[in-house]
């Protein structure tokens, strides 16, 4: 199986509070592994996790938007990562 490498994004929006279970510890984890085998190095944040409100489904405008906040200002409880997480507001 041959692959190209790729400069393009992924957008992937999720709704799963078992999403670092899903990410690190299943099969996926051989996917992120080898990731840079389709996608060229980013330095950048690559990721955002937030909370959102029951029934809210996200638009990859607002994913950008939190992403965005997350490369200017580090984790807070609007955007923030595995490494450094907030609970879920009250």
């Amino acid at each position: 199986m041959s692959h190209s490498r790729t400069t393009g994004q992924h957008v992937s929006l999720g709704i799963d509070r078992k999403l670092a279970e899903l990410t690190y510890r299943s099969q996926h984890v051989t996917v992120f592994r080898d990731r840079l085998q389709w996608f060229e190095r980013f330095d950048g944040a690559q990721f955002a996790l937030w909370w959102i409100p029951e029934g809210h489904i996200p638009a990859v405008e607002e994913g950008k938007k939190r992403l965005a906040l997350l490369e200017a200002l580090g984790s807070t409880p609007e955007a923030f990562t595995f490494k450094e997480s907030f609970d879920a507001a009250t």
